[in-house]
């Protein structure tokens, strides 16, 4: 596997190229100040099978660094790697084609795992940017710990197994099929047959659409007991 990382900041992209290569001894990291750079190397001949976006590059503001990497390289895997991850921004991005929307402040196993989603098609949507964060009754609101209050609102949630909600716990941490088998004792098709279970209480199509359903509950929620 080979990927790219596009920041203009030296210490951030030597970070990052260093969090993606811990990954494993076969995947090759390139790392590029600019998006010219990065346009210069595809000409080239350079090709990557996912591509880490800044969209604070210099010239560039709001989305415009990711609309000019989809207009130029349509067909190239891409995933966003911001300090701004607020709501609009990250339903932005994925609405634009990123595979993925991880915020600058994340920890290297978070990033890891976002990227290991990206990988296999999932997309990684970052739990504190559903929420707002300027509202304080909203603190909290990503714990997967809260199934008694979002039973009424989705009546399906009740029909959980407590291991199908140990899965939806760490799909709201962003981990992919494979760890969450890891970390559960599970099977491939055991994690795959919850993960159904859980898009259909959720009325869900996917791993997004679960994210943000469940959040949207946790917020309702937290705005009733506030009251």
């Amino acid at each position: 596997m080979v990927f790219a990382v596009i920041d203009d900041h030296p210490l951030m992209l030597d970070a990052v190229t260093a969090a993606v290569a811990s990954l494993g001894s076969d995947y090759v990291v390139r790392g590029y100040l600019s998006l010219e750079a990065y346009d210069e190397a595809v000409a080239a001949g350079a090709r990557y099978d996912l591509t880490l976006l800044d969209l604070s590059l210099p010239g560039y503001e709001g989305l415009e660094a990711l609309e000019y990497f989809r207009q130029w390289h349509d067909d190239a895997p891409v995933v966003v790697f911001s300090a701004t991850h607020d709501r609009a921004t990250v339903l932005a991005a994925l609405g634009l084609g990123a595979m993925g929307f991880i915020p600058k402040t994340s920890s290297n196993e978070i990033l890891r795992n976002a990227l290991r989603l990206a990988l296999v098609g999932e997309p990684y949507i970052p739990a504190d940017a559903i929420r707002d964060p300027a509202d304080p009754r909203h603190v909290g609101a990503t714990e997967p710990a809260r199934p008694k209050p979002l039973l009424h609102e989705a009546p399906g949630l009740a029909a959980l197994t407590p291991r199908q909600r140990d899965v939806l716990g760490l799909l709201i941490k962003g981990l992919p099929n494979k760890l969450i088998c890891r970390e559960l004792g599970l099977s491939p098709n055991t994690v795959k047959t919850h993960l159904t279970a859980i898009f259909g209480a959720l009325a869900a199509r996917n791993r997004t659409e679960a994210v943000i359903k469940f959040q949207t509950l946790a917020r309702v929620d937290l705005r009733r007991a506030a009251r």
